[in-house]
């Protein structure tokens, strides 16, 4: 019994929709749902646009031409360490070639010997300050 109400039940559902699908009323709320959605889609795109542009972030034409750009640059670098690593005649080759160019990388400077005169003129400041508190 409950199986026959519910075949019953499901052929009027599918008739009463294929009925208010195929109707003309249909199609003008349809028409015009999709027609606001439309419009409410291109108001919300400019204002997202308008937004970016007044908080200054970049756009997704932006970040492709930088992608492009970032490309371009390591090709060129790809190039540049091609021409490094390509054998010399009576020069170094690949890193090693890059080590004896450059100076060597450390945290501290190199050190250096104070000038003369300099050390002449603190050891006499350091005298004077003894004096005085003599």
């Amino acid at each position: 019994i409950w199986r026959a109400i519910g075949l019953q039940l499901e052929k009027g559902l599918v008739e009463l929709g294929n009925r208010g699908v195929n109707s003309d009323g249909f199609a003008k709320v349809t028409h015009t749902v999709l027609g606001a959605s439309l419009v409410a889609r291109k108001l919300t795109l400019s204002l997202t646009q308008r937004v970016q542009e007044l908080l200054n972030v970049p756009t997704r034409a932006d970040v492709q031409a930088l992608g492009e750009r970032l490309q371009v640059i390591e090709e060129h670098l790809v190039g540049i360490a091609a021409a490094v690593d390509a054998p010399q005649p009576g020069k170094p080759r690949g890193r090693s070639a890059l080590r004896l160019a450059s100076p060597p990388r450390t945290r501290k400077p190199p050190p250096s010997e104070p000038a003369p005169a300099v050390v002449a003129r603190a050891r006499a400041a350091v005298r004077k300050t003894r004096k005085v508190r003599a």
